[in-house]
Parts: C-alpha cells; structure tokens; sequence
C-alpha cells in the first residue's frame, strides 16, 4: 500500500471531522456511512451505515488498571471509524494514541491476574474522550504525525459492514486484523503473519460484546508469551483468558450481559476456528458456502440434554424461557446453565477455499448459504470494489430481521483471482 496516499485519504476524515474550533461553526454532522470519500472500500471496509446515538451515557464510565489500555484503545477506535478511518488504519491510530498519552492517562500494561481488581476511580471514559478530540486535532494541525503503516498489514483483503437494523441500541462488535502487527507494534514484532478476525453478538446489552472485542487480542498476546506449541490449545487459551477478564469485571461493574463469539486465527495457511453461541462461521468454496460451526441453541437434542441435567428447562426455544442461546461468553444470569465453553476447528486452506465469512444472526435470520453464495458470486462477477461485499450481505438481510447485523468476509485469494474463478461460468 501507498503511504502517501492512504495517509493522505486519512488526513482528508480528519480535516473532515474534526474542524478547527470556531465559536461560530456548528461541530459537523457525522457521515452517513464509513468511507464516503473511498478510503475504506479500497482497503477493506464497506459502506457500514453508522450507529446513531441512542443513549446519553457511554456503556461503562470506568476501567480498572489491567483493563486501561485496551479499553482506551478501544475508546479511541469505535470513535474513528465512526467518522470513516478505516479499521486497518483505526487500529494503527489507536496504539499510537494510548502510546502518546500513557503517562498522561496511566495506561501502562498491567498484568491482568484473577485475584486482583484494582479500580480506576476517575471517570475514565471522559478522559479519554477529551483526549482522544485532542489528539484528533494533532493529527489535523500536523503535531501529531500519522504513523506509518507495516509493509504487510494486509495478509488478506477484507470486507466489513456492521449496522443497528431497528433496534435500540448496537450490541453486535467484531475484530479484524489481518495482522496482528497493527497493535501494540513493540510487542507484536514477528507477529505479521498472524491474522485475527471475531464477530460479537450481545445481548442484555452491548458491554460484553464491547469488551470481548477490546481484549481479545490482547489475551492473545498475553498467552502466546507462554510458548504453547499447540495453536489451537493456544487459541483456547486466549478465549477462556478473554472470558475470565470479561467475568470479572461484570462482577465488579454489576453488568449482567453476555455475548456470542465466533472466532478465527489464522496461521501458517491453517484456520483454528472456535465459537460459542448462534453467530457463524463459513467457507466459500468453488461450489457453495458451507457453514463450518454449529449454532449453540436450546433446542440442540445434546444441549437441552446439558440444560436440563443442570435443573434447567426450555421453553419456547429459550433456555428458562429467557435467552435463545445455550452457549456464551460473559454470561452471569445463567451460568450453570448458558456457558462459555466453545466447539472448535481446524481447517488448513486449500485451493478451493476462497473466502472466509463471519456474521451474526442477524445475516443468517435473513441469508441461507445459497443466498450467501449467490450475492458473493455476483458481486464477484459485477467487477465491484472487494470492500463493499459484506454490504451486499448487511443490505440485502435487512428486509428479512430487524436485528443488528455485521458480516465479515476475509478473502483468502487475492480478490482478482477470486473475481476471476466466479465470473468463469
């Protein structure tokens, strides 16, 4: 990728959206979607409609000081590409911001230990907000350079929409880092080839979802200092680790929600995939996409087994007539009978593997796997940017749920190899 040209795309958001302050100008209005002046689409991220804002408060207030860096780079993420940095670029932005203001915002790493919460008592979300606006503004009056970008960022060429549909508010989250040397660069060297890629499904809330999304790469990076030789032990590892973490601060915040996960780490050309929950995780192969997880749902024969040997019940497809889920992350209400414990998979790339999906329910409510596989195809074959096919998914899923909904799809070919094997026939 061009630096100069992507950096200068960038700087075009940023004089944007964060305008010189002028007591007669009104602050603009936030874009409609992500990538109006086609940064994003060139780079992976598709037209996503942005959240609106449906509550006065922000989803938590506090941290705790092994939550702090994350959470801040989190913070400093979902408000960027908000305005239509992309996510690639938003990741970058965001460690270069929690470097710059470490001392200042007491984000130091913290080793996260489950016998200890120690509290940030300061209403941390503001502060970094106010921060976040100033560095922003660093950015547009040149103290703050735009970093370079690694040389290999992009592993593989990505497409993402996430929207609210009719609800409320927006619990779904997800990852996408085609590599992990888009964060923390001092501790990520050698991690270029590693890919990381996550979709979140919240309910009673978006905080889980929020927070498995803010730290799950983060648990990666703190297990893969342990040296496992077993990827997908290592995987596992980093998925219970996020779920300890998430745990404990729900207890100490009284946060009652929970989360679906469907994850994929991709390594040495080999997919280790693990899920929890009804949020799906696909291939596309010459002939067809096919679903590679089972849905996690009461009316399972094996999890209706489990429920009600835990003195559970389902009624009406819901575990305690409640949730419509049998497994996830976070949960606190029902934990003996909804757990965290994931299915897994590995799957090394093959030559008829061509795109990776991910997506919440709220695509598969709407989209069976023909329907995936034919709005990908023709999409393929209009010739259209790559980073605008999860819209196709978001949009064409809209009329059948009003659910959140966010799709993922990672090419494992390049794109023009892709277009070229779906355009044949």
């Amino acid at each position: 990728m061009d630096q100069y040209v992507h950096q200068a795309k960038i700087r075009r958001i940023v004089n944007r959206e964060w305008p010189e302050p002028s007591a007669s100008q009104d602050p603009p209005s936030p874009p409609t979607t992500i990538g109006t002046d086609g940064c994003p689409q060139q780079n992976g991220v598709a037209d996503v409609p942005l959240r609106p804002v449906m509550r006065n408060r922000p989803i938590f207030e506090y941290s705790s000081k092994h939550d702090a860096r994350f959470d801040a780079a989190n913070l400093f993420f979902e408000t960027v590409t908000k305005k239509g940095i992309p996510t690639w670029m938003a990741y970058i932005l965001a460690f270069d911001f929690v470097a710059k203001f470490e001392s200042d915002l007491n984000l130091q790493r913290v080793e996260w230990r489950s016998d200890v919460y120690e509290a940030v008592k300061t209403k941390f979300v503001d502060q970094v907000s106010r921060r976040i606006n100033e560095y922003m503004h660093g950015v547009r009056a040149n103290e703050n350079l735009i970093p370079d970008f690694p040389s290999d960022v992009m592993n593989f060429e990505y497409s993402l929409a996430s929207a609210i549909g009719s609800r409320r508010t927006m619990e779904d989250r997800f990852v996408a880092l085609p590599s992990l040397s888009l964060i923390e660069p001092e501790r990520t060297k050698g991690r270029e080839k590693d890919s990381l890629f996550a979709v979140f499904d919240g309910h009673n809330g978006p905080f889980s979802a929020m927070y498995a999304a803010a730290h799950l790469a983060e648990s990666f990076l703190d297990e893969e200092e342990k040296n496992s030789e077993d990827t997908l032990d290592y995987c596992v590892r980093s998925y219970y680790r996020t779920n300890s973490r998430l745990r404990q601060r729900s207890v100490h915040d009284g946060v009652k929600s929970g989360t679906t996960a469907a994850i994929t780490f991709i390594r040495d050309n080999t997919i280790y995939m693990l899920w929890a929950g009804d949020s799906a995780i696909m291939l596309m192969k010459k002939d067809g996409v096919v679903t590679q997880s089972v849905k996690h749902v009461p009316s399972d024969e094996l999890e209706l087994k489990r429920i009600t040997a835990a003195n559970g019940f389902v009624s009406n497809g819901r575990v305690n007539n409640i949730l419509n889920i049998s497994r996830s992350m976070g949960e606190m209400m029902a934990e003996d009978l909804v757990i965290p414990d994931p299915d897994t998979k590995i799957h090394p790339i093959g030559e008829d593997d061509y795109a990776l999906i991910l997506c919440s329910d709220g695509i598969t409510d709407g989209l069976n796997e023909k329907d995936i596989y034919r709005l990908l195809k023709s999409h393929a074959k209009s010739g259209a940017d790559y980073g605008q096919a999860a819209d196709v998914l978001r949009k064409t899923a809209e009329d059948s749920s009003g659910d959140n909904k966010t799709a993922l799809v990672v090419y494992l070919k390049p794109y023009s190899q892709f277009c070229q094997v779906f355009s044949e026939e």
